[in-house]
């Protein structure tokens, strides 16, 4: 039977985590580090997100930078990047022929979807999306990250790395086997949507661009667009406005001034910020 998540190359590679290499900052030693020649432009190219997530590597080479420092990455790589943790938001000019599987950790479960990128032109793999709640998987999530998050050794928090990638791999392959249903479709986008949604209050309304937010989500921007208009009811843009009016209006009544704000709003300058007011307020 045909797996239409993964080919059967990839399927054998899942079902064998321990051949797994681990990139974590809690994990990773400085001798595996890539040469950090092109170091800049991946610190150029950051991003912080109040949730966990985690990249597993199907085809291809390349690097990735985590916490400050530049991971080597090649086929069979699992990098688990924590909640507030530094890491590429964009793939370099260099990247080529790469096969990528992104997870979502979220209170509910895990969201994953795949992205090929081919000569700088990324394309989302509309068929191969899922996701597992924690009940199907069998995990405490709350008490799995707070175990990594006081691990006592990079032994410790490797094997606990280990274990989740194997417990997620079964089950991916497992749903791969499965035929794909509508309703867990829609559940899917609906979950997130509700992601980003949290990322722009989280972020206060920067780093918002329909093209970040779409990549972001695992879809072209215009899927995007009309994926986010039906589930909120509004576009990317009123949405983001409306989160950055709440929280300047929050922040006045406590008496921060409006220089203040429109730094922490992302503004480029005060002047923008008093154009986008005389709008919005």
């Amino acid at each position: 039977m045909k797996n239409r998540l993964f080919d059967q190359p990839q399927v054998e590679r899942l079902w064998r985590p321990e051949a797994w290499k681990i990139v974590a900052s809690r994990v990773t030693p400085a001798a595996d580090l890539a040469d950090d020649g092109a170091l800049s432009w991946h610190q150029a190219n950051q991003s912080r997100h109040d949730r966990v997530e985690a990249l597993l590597t199907l085809g291809g080479q390349a690097d990735f930078c985590l916490a400050g420092r530049l991971h080597r990455c090649p086929p069979a790589t699992f990098v688990f990047i924590d909640a507030g943790e530094a890491h590429d938001n964009e793939y370099p000019p260099t990247a080529d022929r790469l096969h990528h599987l992104w997870l979502y950790f979220l209170d509910s479960g895990v969201c994953g979807f795949t992205v090929r990128v081919h000569r700088q032109k990324i394309t989302y793999d509309e068929n191969a999306r899922f996701s597992l709640s924690w009940d199907e998987l069998g995990l405490n999530w709350r008490q799995f990250v707070t175990r990594y998050r006081h691990s006592r050794s990079a032994a410790e928090a490797r094997a606990g790395l280990l274990a989740l990638l194997a417990l997620v791999n079964v089950a991916m392959v497992e749903r791969g086997f499965q035929p794909q249903r509508q309703e867990n479709t829609a559940a899917f986008q609906q979950q997130v949507i509700q992601t980003i949604c949290r990322h722009i209050r989280d972020g206060t309304g920067q780093d918002t661009s329909l093209a970040g937010l779409a990549r972001l989500a695992g879809y072209s921007p215009c899927h995007f667009a009309k994926l986010f208009h039906r589930h909120t009811g509004q576009t990317v843009l009123a949405y983001v406005n409306q989160h950055r009016r709440e929280q300047m209006l929050a922040w006045r009544a406590t008496g921060r001034p409006y220089k203040q704000i429109a730094a922490d709003l992302g503004f480029s300058c005060p002047a923008a910020f008093s154009r986008w007011r005389r709008q919005h307020a």
